[in-house]
């Protein structure tokens, strides 16, 4: 559900500049276009890897009433979890780019949720088969849960490299748009 989360928060961080005309506020102030489009972005970056780490606190949290409850609590999953965050954080950079040009381009919030629906259904099938490579939305799911360390390194390689892509041509994109709108 991280993609889905991940559109959520770029919606909500450009939806507001899509009410009420806010971009010509935005554009007429001395902000460069470029540092406007990247701050956005790194706030996205920002409330993503804190939500992942709430999650994992809101695990420990959940394992440690357990042991005081009296149930045994398997504490491997926490530590696993911890140790996956950083590479998740990196494999969600792709999706991050996308959705946030998908929601900087359009002006509602159901384009970027559709296409994060789209794109979430799509892991079951192609996540899971040899052709995961291809698909970005895949590469969280396969740096935390990869068979063997090496796809699981591959991930997070293949994710820098596809997010270094999309942001280079959606920053080109961002800024047409923005000039001729």
């Amino acid at each position: 559900m991280l993609p889905m989360f991940i559109a959520l928060i770029t919606g909500a961080i450009n939806g507001n500049e899509h009410k009420n005309h806010g971009w010509r506020l935005m554009l007429a102030l001395p902000v460069n276009l470029y540092s406007l489009y990247i701050a956005k972005l790194l706030l996205a970056v920002l409330l993503t890897a804190t939500a992942l780490l709430w999650l994992w606190m809101s695990g420990l949290l959940a394992t440690l009433l357990m042991n005081v409850l009296g149930t045994p609590a398997e504490t491997e999953y926490g530590r696993v979890l911890l140790n996956a965050m950083p590479a998740l954080i990196l494999t969600s950079l792709p999706v991050l780019i996308f959705q946030h040009a998908v929601s900087w381009r359009f002006g509602n919030i159901i384009v970027p949720l559709s296409v994060a629906v789209m794109a979430t259904m799509g892991i079951v099938q192609i996540g899971s088969s040899e052709y995961w490579v291809w698909y970005p939305w895949s590469y969280m799911t396969m740096s935390a849960m990869g068979g063997t360390a090496e796809l699981r390194h591959l991930a997070v390689w293949l994710s820098l490299a596809v997010a270094t892509g999309l942001f280079w041509l959606s920053t080109l994109l961002a800024a047409s748009h923005k000039r001729a709108g």
